[in-house]
């Protein structure tokens, strides 16, 4: 399966490290990404693979990204889940998301739904609305998680997805149920994700 976030998560890179005052690391971080913009994977590779070796979790990430699409390498799901997983553990959620994937199709690691959603739920957390969005399908379909509508619903709502997907899921869901969903949201958007559910009471219609 080839990524699709690369050229979302190199513009929340770039911008990160786009100060007039960057640091060594930081410029060699930005040169590195400008060169896996433009494609030039051999210069992008000599760049951010020392980065990583030193324990920089965004070049982890992104050479992780380079060997799970094959930019310049060999492709391998096994080294990009070992450096999306060295990412991740330091908290990049761009790398969480990407690890939480590779758990769900089975890539480079035992497919593992719990696992899965482990590490989508850490990427939730820190605002990745594409993790919100798949956790909102896990709760949906209970993959590594109870099945649970209300938290499906409230995962989407925060991902903020559109009215249609909300539609089908309250076709299973009682009023009382996508109000408490709605609150769940709000709940947790304005604690900043640090009060948001992990299971509730979810019956159905």
């Amino acid at each position: 399966m080839v990524r699709t976030t690369l050229a979302l998560a190199l513009l929340f890179g770039a911008a990160s490290f786009s100060s007039t005052y960057a640091s060594p690391l930081e410029d060699e971080l930005q040169n590195g990404l400008r060169a896996l913009q433009r494609g030039d994977y051999a210069t992008a590779m000599r760049l951010l693979r020392p980065l990583a070796e030193r324990g920089n979790a965004s070049a982890q990430h992104y050479v992780g990204e380079m060997y799970h699409n094959g930019y310049g390498v060999q492709q391998s799901a096994v080294q990009a889940a070992t450096w999306y997983r060295k990412a991740a553990e330091q908290g990049d959620n761009f790398a969480q998301d990407s690890l939480g994937i590779m758990y769900e199709w089975g890539e480079g690691v035992p497919k593992n739904n719990a696992e899965a959603t482990k590490w989508t739920l850490m990427a939730a957390k820190q605002g990745n609305a594409d993790a919100q969005d798949r956790l909102s399908d896990s709760y949906k379909n209970g993959l590594g998680v109870p099945q649970n509508y209300i938290l499906a619903y409230m995962w989407l709502s925060i991902a903020g997805q559109d009215s249609l997907r909300k539609e089908k899921l309250e076709s299973h869901m009682a009023p009382s149920q996508i109000a408490e969903a709605q609150d769940l949201a709000k709940q947790c958007i304005e604690s900043h994700y640090e009060n948001c559910p992990a299971t509730v009471s979810s019956r159905g219609r």
